[in-house]
């Protein structure tokens, strides 16, 4: 499912992403980083963290400085970028499973400064992973919560579901707390 974004639009969005307060479970800045396993590990996450905040989609956005929100610009250029002798993106559709609906847009910013962004469609299904780095999230259950955390300057893989559920991911990747309901879980499963 491919949807066209008009430039206005993609130009209205950045502005948009750029006036929160600060990054989100379910929006990422960076400047140039193509590393395609992490960008692997921020689909997975982000389709995940797009699902339970009840987002339509999820963003990670080159060109914008983390803690300022400004415009600076990118390098990145997905559409030229190859990754094991593939296209980034048909290397990236190979590795998440099932499915996640993801496009890149290139653009220039208002002011002329080359900007991507990333944009992820919401899970749909009850487990998103990325095989690139073997991290798996789980979208939980109704009777479940789940919140992201960020390790070591990256939001890969679920950090928790509570133990109310039966759905707990292989990999925990986050403190033993959960923010959302206090509940103490084991550091490993």
């Amino acid at each position: 499912m491919t949807v066209e974004r008009d430039l206005g639009y993609l130009q209205s969005l950045l502005r948009e992403l750029c006036a929160l307060p600060q990054e989100t479970e379910w929006v990422e800045f960076k400047q140039d980083n193509d590393d395609a396993p992490m960008i692997g590990e921020y689909i997975s996450a982000l389709a995940n963290a797009a699902a339970l905040l009840g987002k339509q989609y999820g963003y990670l956005v080159w060109g914008v400085e983390d803690v300022s929100h400004s415009v600076i610009g990118t390098t990145f250029k997905p559409s030229t970028t190859r990754y094991r002798q593939q296209e980034l993106e048909s290397w990236l559709l190979q590795k998440t499973a099932p499915k996640i609906h993801f496009r890149f847009f290139e653009f220039a910013a208002a002011d002329g400064q080359p900007v991507v962004i990333l944009e992820v469609q919401a899970a749909s299904h009850t487990r998103c992973s990325s095989m690139a780095s073997n991290i798996s999230a789980s979208v939980p259950t109704r009777r479940s919560c789940a919140t992201f955390r960020k390790r070591n300057g990256r939001s890969g893989g679920c950090s928790t579901v509570c133990p109310s559920s039966s759905n707990w991911p292989r990999k925990i990747l986050a403190s033993t707390r959960c923010s959302s309901c206090s509940t103490t879980r084991p550091t490993s499963t």
